[in-house]
């Protein structure tokens, strides 16, 4: 499954930081990404950081640094 779905995350996360234009012209101005990161872009910069985390997020999962188990409970691996 992760084989699967980390690869999706990853590529779902690098178009969400490349359209963050787009995905503001559908989605319309956020109201608290407006009111925290008025200096830092405001909505464009929140897609780009959720775009970030999902790429990391896959990253991880992909790697086996976390695991997500059948019951929906996420874990980190400790080494």
């Amino acid at each position: 499954m992760r084989w699967i779905v980390s690869p999706l995350l990853i590529v779902v996360g690098m178009l969400m930081m490349k359209y963050t234009a787009g995905i503001t012209n559908i989605t319309g101005k956020l109201g608290f990404a407006e009111r925290y990161f008025q200096t830092m872009g405001g909505t464009y910069f929140w897609w780009r950081i959720l775009g970030v985390g999902l790429c990391l997020l896959g990253l991880l999962w992909l790697t086996g640094i976390i695991s997500v188990s059948g019951n929906s409970s996420l874990q980190i691996t400790g080494g």
